[in-house]
């Protein structure tokens, strides 16, 4: 199991978020696999009532399904929500 934060994908911009779990800025861990699809931009999918947000903190782990993807690490508030000057979600 791999862990990775502050990782980028090449193509889009850095996008720096608060950090809901420890108040520091951060970047969004891009791209980062949330409910089964791969997420390339801030996403407003989930419990945060619309708000689009990021994941700050991704995990590859080869045996879960979906292995060899960074995923989201649930729970610790490793998220932040995204400005507006950030990327929506692009599909992958």
């Amino acid at each position: 199991m791999y862990f990775f934060s502050n990782v980028q994908a090449r193509d889009a911009p850095p996008c720096r978020v608060k950090e809901e779990g420890s108040g520091q800025v951060r970047r969004c861990a891009l791209p980062f696999l949330y409910r089964g699809v791969l997420r390339r931009g801030c996403t407003s999918e989930g419990p945060l009532g619309g708000r689009r947000w990021c994941s700050t903190k991704t995990k590859v782990d080869e045996e879960e399904e979906g292995g060899g993807l960074p995923r989201h690490v649930p729970g610790g508030g490793h998220y932040g929500i995204c400005p507006a000057e950030c990327e929506g979600e692009v599909e992958a």
